[in-house]
């Protein structure tokens, strides 16, 4: 968890000092898994 210092432009989707959590799995998008969203099995 974190909490936005800046932001690089302005009407971007969250504000300094909003907190944010980044996730725990980032999908490839090219591999079996992803397009059924089993995200974790990627």
């Amino acid at each position: 968890m974190g909490i936005v210092e800046a932001v690089a432009e302005a009407g971007a989707s969250v504000e300094p000092g909003a907190r944010v959590l980044a996730p725990f799995a980032t999908p490839c998008g090219a591999c079996a898994f992803c397009p059924t969203r089993p995200h974790t099995s990627c």
